[in-house]
């Protein structure tokens, strides 16, 4: 995926959620620069490659307050806030040995009602994994971030997730796609 197919994803979900709920998008925050996604690589010594980099380009998350959401699984991270989430669910792992991926870093997208959605970054690659601290991360689909934010869109558009007017999500589980898929959901 190129870096511009995320954010047209991102503008197509967002389409997506505006059509239901124009408040919850009053929610996100102003995407970052390059030279502010610089800074947080030289604070935290990590490397966002390209592809993760869009996302924060896109918008830098959303404000903490609910029951809005932007995404139905949980709240779309800020940056700093991701890096940091991402580094505690890792050192979690290590601690109890479920890591497979020695020298990654994680950056936890989505954070809520279950399992968070990381960022794993490994060198110039990136993907979106599943942050069950219970399960190895193998046990999930591992997605590029593209794949993962047209899953959003298909949810909304196909009645796994509906959003009402006000912003409260609500979810059909005989409409979501079959597991492993459903997972990211």
């Amino acid at each position: 995926m190129t870096t511009a197919s995320i954010q047209d994803e991102l503008d197509a979900y967002a389409k997506s959620v505006a059509f239901s709920s124009p408040a919850t998008l009053q929610r996100l925050r102003p995407g970052l620069n390059d030279v502010d996604i610089d800074q947080f690589e030289t604070a935290h010594d990590i490397v966002i490659p390209a592809s993760a980099r869009e996302i924060w380009k896109w918008r830098d998350g959303e404000e903490e307050a609910r029951p809005r959401t932007f995404v139905a699984s949980g709240r779309f991270m800020p940056l700093g806030e991701g890096i940091a989430a991402g580094t505690n669910l890792l050192a979690s792992r290590r601690v109890a040995h479920t890591d497979p991926r020695p020298g990654a870093t994680w950056i936890q997208l989505v954070a809520g009602m279950g399992p968070g959605l990381c960022v794993e970054i490994q060198g110039p690659a990136c993907s979106v994994v599943l942050a069950d601290p219970a399960s190895p991360v193998t046990d999930f689909p591992v997605v590029p971030i593209a794949e993962l934010v047209r899953l959003w869109t298909w949810a909304l558009r196909n009645g796994a997730w509906a959003l009402s007017a006000e912003g409260a999500w609500s979810w059909d589980f005989d409409r979501y796609p079959p597991l492993p898929q459903g997972h990211l959901l």
